[in-house]
């Protein structure tokens, strides 16, 4: 793809414009600092600890190490050599540079979820950066930015790994692109152990390769880097947990979290509102006859997973965190289960399934692929106990960008629900930042 000088111009500028209003609100509110938010929590209790501790005494590979998160360590590493650099081994609530370092992965990743909506998506400038702004003013991306979190920076390397996969076959590159993707991959598992899910997009890209040419090699370089930092910190911890973490985040009889399913399904619904003037329009391309089916068994799978899996507010079982559990703990339940997942959960199933329906039909491959990335992190989250808005929201916004950039059928009005949500967005993250 040929990019003209004018254009590149545009690009740039798009970026820079998004670049500079994430400055806007990310320096201040590091320098503002509210101390009691759920962010700020966990960065002085467990993610600057954890720095302090490599900044002490670096990680000996192959002995287990005090552990103060339940992730992976591989940021925490990184940042103990900014804070061993520029801050005198310090890594306070007060570390500027360890902060920063940490705003500019939060960049970082903001420009490459950008630049997977540009490339996945029919090259529109304008397009891009409406749809890359509901992310931009989430407060689950904004406060990972301030506050030291891995969230953000893990899922750099995840969009990176994405971005890389959702690129053009060529046989004459792509050993380089796959053997990079797994590297993404590897660092995405280093930071956070659940993106382990990548390997489910990956092994699909590789599948698509295979069909003009398959290459073992291929498989190998782009898997094994990621399954290879899992299992060593699998055999390490005897878990996939720290061992001071597994009571905190397995419950005792060890039960899958079913309620992340019904709980992504709600989320999806409420954001994916805000695109259907994307959706709509391509849905007039399909004939009814090809829906209803469909449509049947989706609004059974999404009301079942209402009714049968508790969604109540309750910190205890570890379903709290983010406006929407905020939303259920103002609303009836009934026996443990939410009115309002009862409504949404429904609701999410029925638009992922037009969403699928839409991508099969125009056959986009890497639409499936972005997808099912989602529908992969979900499941490796069931392993968990939390139900954090934090965990999942991230990805829902990036998925459903890319699906509205890939769709042809759309016009300047489909903008508005991308910029009424930014707005909604906004607003949430104001409020979190300087009232909470």
């Amino acid at each position: 793809m040929l990019i003209t000088t004018s254009k590149f111009s545009k690009i740039i500028l798009a970026n820079l414009i998004i670049a500079l209003i994430f400055i806007a609100i990310v320096i201040p509110g590091i320098i503002y600092d509210k101390s009691n938010s759920f962010q700020a929590i966990d960065q002085n209790y467990y993610h600057l600890p954890q720095v302090e501790i490599f900044v002490k005494d670096s990680m000996d590979f192959g002995k287990l190490y005090p552990s103060k998160t339940a992730t992976t360590p591989g940021y925490h590493l990184a940042l103990s050599w900014v804070a061993k650099t520029f801050n005198h081994g310090q890594a306070d609530a007060n570390a500027f540079p360890v902060r920063l370092v940490n705003a500019l992965f939060g960049l970082g990743l903001l420009l490459s979820v950008w630049w997977l909506i540009y490339l996945g998506g029919n090259n529109n400038i304008a397009n891009s950066t409406y749809l890359v702004l509901p992310f931009l003013f989430s407060y689950q991306f904004l406060g990972s930015s301030i506050w030291v979190m891995t969230d953000n920076a893990s899922l750099l390397w995840v969009t990176l790994t994405l971005l890389l996969l959702i690129l053009p076959i060529s046989l004459n590159r792509d050993h380089w692109t796959l053997s990079l993707a797994g590297i993404f991959a590897s660092l995405a598992v280093f930071y956070r152990q659940t993106h382990i899910w990548l390997i489910v997009p990956t092994l699909l890209r590789l599948l698509k390769s295979s069909t003009k040419q398959f290459n073992g090699w291929l498989y190998l370089l782009a898997l094994l880097p990621a399954c290879l930092v899992l299992g060593y910190f699998l055999a390490l911890w005897h878990g996939l947990l720290p061992p001071e973490f597994v009571s905190e985040h397995i419950s005792k009889s060890k039960q899958i979290n079913w309620t992340v399913l019904p709980f992504v399904s709600s989320l999806f619904a409420i954001f994916s509102l805000f695109y259907t003037g994307y959706l709509v329009r391509e849905l007039k391309e399909i004939k009814a006859s090809e829906l209803y089916g469909m449509l049947i068994i989706s609004l059974i799978i999404g009301l079942s997973l209402a009714i049968l899996f508790p969604s109540n507010y309750d910190k205890a079982a570890g379903r709290y965190g983010g406006w929407l559990w905020i939303l259920v703990k103002s609303l009836p339940t009934v026996q443990d289960r939410s009115i309002l997942f009862l409504f949404l959960s429904p609701l999410g199933t029925v638009l992922m399934s037009l969403w699928y329906k839409v991508t099969t039909f125009n056959k986009n491959s890497n639409d499936l692929l972005i997808l099912f990335s989602m529908i992969a992190w979900t499941i490796v989250g069931t392993s968990s106990m939390r139900t954090y808005q934090r965990y999942y929201e991230p990805l829902i916004l990036i998925t459903l960008a890319f699906l509205a950039s890939r769709q042809m059928q759309y016009s300047k009005k489909s903008y508005l629900g991308s910029l009424i949500l930014t707005g909604l967005m906004a607003t949430i993250s104001l409020q979190q930042i300087l009232l909470e």
